[in-house]
This record gives C-alpha cells, structure tokens and sequence, in this order.
C-alpha cells in the first residue's frame, strides 16, 4: 500500500502491484488474462525508456543496460482504480489476486 504522507492529498489514477511472476510459476499474461475472465481489467504500465522505439533505434542498448528498470518491468501489474470503486469492488479485486497470485 502506498505511503501518504501527512502534508500530502494524492490524486492517484494508478495503482501498481509487484508480483514475482517467476515465483509463483505464471506468466503475467496468464495472471491478466484469469483476472479479466472475472471482470477484472490490468495494464502494465510503463515500458522502460530504453525498450522505447525511439531510444532502441538511436542508443541500441540491450536489457542488461538498466537491470533494476528490468526488474521492476517484469513485476509490475497495474490494477483497476477509478473514483466509482466501491468498498466492495476493491474487496473483489483483493480477493482475486489473491486466489490467483497466492
């Protein structure tokens, strides 16, 4: 869960969860694909700068060029979050992720 500090009203449009994807032995299109068949929509947000068309035509640089940007990439699913969730809609996507990721 995100930290707010005390001075701080956020405005937040995206909420990102890490998964080790290798640990629990699924694919993050597996894991998306199960989420979306009980209505449940992701994304990935973002692509690394360096896997970018634009950078990947003018620099040429491998993965292994930003390995943390790498890491974190290969982690990261971005879940529903939108003014109209209720209560219990953030219940159903907790529960979902956590029957699928475990």
């Amino acid at each position: 869960t995100p930290i707010t500090p005390d001075d701080c009203a956020p405005v937040r449009h995206l909420y990102i969860s890490l998964i080790d994807f290798k640990t629990i032995n699924k694919s993050r299109a597996d894991v998306m694909k199960t989420l979306q068949e009980r209505g449940i929509f992701t994304q990935v947000h973002y692509i690394p700068v360096h896997r970018q068309p634009y950078y990947l035509s003018h620099f040429r640089k491998t993965e292994s060029h930003c390995p943390r940007a790498e890491r974190y990439y290969e982690q990261t699913l971005s879940l529903p979050l939108y003014p109209a969730m209720s209560d219990d809609d953030i219940d159903y996507v907790i529960k979902a992720i956590s029957e699928i990721v475990g």
